[in-house]
């Protein structure tokens, strides 16, 4: 929606921040029904992806979410739950709605690094909170799927800082799922049953709120 992508320009001009849209204008921060029940929220989008898709060229706002081995995961668990309609990587038939916590693409490695001072994440947070108060007001989600512990972290400290937000539900990142070994286990990534695992949750959450 114009608003959205109007308001994310705003902010970028606003604190001089890197403004995406020059690099990668096909990724403007959400696909999907915006008026769905089911929102899906990640902690932010991976420089490193974005720039791997766009050297294919083409690009198109569908390329949003359809790059990486876990977003063909989220994408297929999206489709078996029937929050989408139709080929999981073709645009249309969406019945949820995908966006970020923190809009700023960054390269993984060098965000965990600043992560290390909780005031870098805090002040991202801080700064794109009006816009994700944007997106729920005009959509009216049901429910916000947190989308692992850094999301569900970046998430409570917002709301705490008057984002009014509807009930939400955690279940592990899909990242988390293909490409890192489970915490406390020998299970490794793309365990099958991890995969499972990861599509019922959203099958789930589908069948109570869909």
């Amino acid at each position: 929606m114009k608003e959205i992508i109007i308001a994310q320009k705003e902010i970028i001009q606003k604190y001089n921040s890197y403004d995406w849209f020059n690099d990668f204008p096909w990724w403007v921060g959400f696909v999907g029904d915006i008026y769905s029940n089911i929102w899906f929220l990640g902690e932010n989008p991976s420089k490193t992806q974005l720039e791997k898709e766009s050297r294919k060229g083409n690009c198109t706002t569908n390329s949003q979410w359809n790059i990486s081995p876990g977003d063909e995961l989220l994408r297929k668990a999206i489709s078996e739950a029937d929050l989408k309609t139709g080929d999981p990587f073709t645009d249309g038939g969406w019945k949820c709605y995908i966006t970020n916590a923190i809009k700023t693409p960054e390269k993984v490695k060098k965000r965990n690094e600043n992560k290390k001072d909780p005031n870098y994440w805090k002040t991202q947070a801080l700064i794109w909170l009006s816009v994700l108060q944007l997106q729920i007001d005009l959509g009216k989600p049901e429910v916000i799927v947190l989308l692992g512990v850094e999301t569900e972290k970046i998430f409570k400290f917002m709301c705490d800082n008057g984002l009014k937000a509807p009930e939400q539900r955690k279940i592990h990142h899909y990242s988390y799922i293909m490409s890192r070994p489970e915490a406390g286990t020998n299970r490794v990534p793309r365990d099958p049953e991890r995969i499972a695992e990861f599509k019922l949750s959203v099958k789930e959450i589908a069948e109570k709120f869909a």
